[in-house]
């Protein structure tokens, strides 16, 4: 990608993280950080780390304390953050409602955004569900009926993409100000509405993701961890440049076991030699990744 495009895409990027008036002593959570974190992130939390399929095939990056969970469940106890982010990750899921839900339980604000129906209709990917709208700050989700909405249409934008090198750059530079996303900042709650299918209307399958962190989840981590220490190409040290002021209000040493819960019961968690239980009798395998300068840690079932 062309530098000068790179530092304004990032540009834009941190106006709007500017705009949600985040303090510097407010610790950051982000869902479904990906392999493009924000960087006021303190915290960051990913289900799914080889399988990359709805993620344009990338690791996750790992460069701040790391959390393997599920957003439906998340293992993080009540209100346990000032803030956090989950930016297209909802139009993923089957149940958008349970996930609001659990993004304000674990922090008292927060930043969700998806992509409108609008920009779905224009570039619909098989593995969203969703048509995606809001107003008076409720986000509401109605269900597609079809994986792709038409597939001349993105075929017709791919080319003008490749015909007009420079739209691409315009198109995704602007889509806040084109309507091509829909972004909420809540206070306390994130409010949705979600439509069920009609009836005798059947959901399609979507592509199958990874169920749980895989048996070599530590090779992963460690190869993402390096992955993004050693990133070094001319868009990586725009990121590293024009965000560094991010960064440094970001906490660099985040405690998390003060901040886990048990993922079902949101009870606290105490380790117990090899197992990690709750009150209420859940146990669970804590991989701690650590030992690379990073906390990580994966919360698995026991």
């Amino acid at each position: 990608m062309n530098p000068l495009t790179v530092y304004q895409n990032w540009k834009a990027r941190l106006r709007l993280i500017e705009s949600w008036k985040i303090a510097p002593t407010d610790v950051v959570l982000e869902i479904g950080s990906g392999h493009n974190p924000s960087p006021r992130a303190d915290v960051l939390c990913e289900r799914f780390l080889s399988d990359g399929v709805e993620r344009h095939d990338q690791l996750p990056r790992i460069d701040r304390p790391f959390v393997v969970g599920d957003i439906f469940e998340l293992p993080f106890a009540d209100k346990s953050f000032d803030f956090v982010i989950c930016a297209h990750v909802l139009e993923h899921l089957r149940d958008p409602a349970q996930a609001a839900a659990e993004l304000s339980r674990v922090a008292r604000r927060g930043y969700v955004e998806t992509p409108s129906s609008v920009n779905e209709k224009l570039i619909s990917y098989n593995f969203h569900r969703w048509y995606i709208t809001e107003s008076d700050g409720v986000m509401h989700f109605r269900p597609k009926d079809r994986p792709v909405h038409d597939p001349e249409l993105g075929e017709w934008m791919g080319r003008l993409a490749e015909v007009v090198p420079d739209f691409g750059d315009i198109f995704f530079r602007n889509l806040h100000a084109l309507g091509n996303v829909v972004g909420v900042v809540f206070e306390d709650e994130l409010k949705v509405t979600v439509d069920t299918l009609p009836e005798g209307t059947a959901d399609w399958d979507v592509v199958a993701a990874e169920e749980g962190a895989q048996a070599d989840d530590e090779v992963i981590l460690r190869k993402a961890v390096d992955n993004a220490r050693h990133a070094q190409g001319a868009a990586d040290r725009i990121y590293r440049r024009i965000t560094a002021k991010q960064r440094r209000q970001s906490h660099n040493r985040v405690d998390l076991w003060s901040r886990l819960a048990c993922p079902v019961c949101h009870g606290s968690l105490a380790r117990d030699g090899g197992e990690t239980m709750c009150a209420a009798g859940h146990r669970y395998r804590v991989v701690d990744a650590g030992g690379i300068d990073i906390p990580i840690l994966v919360v698995q079932d026991s």
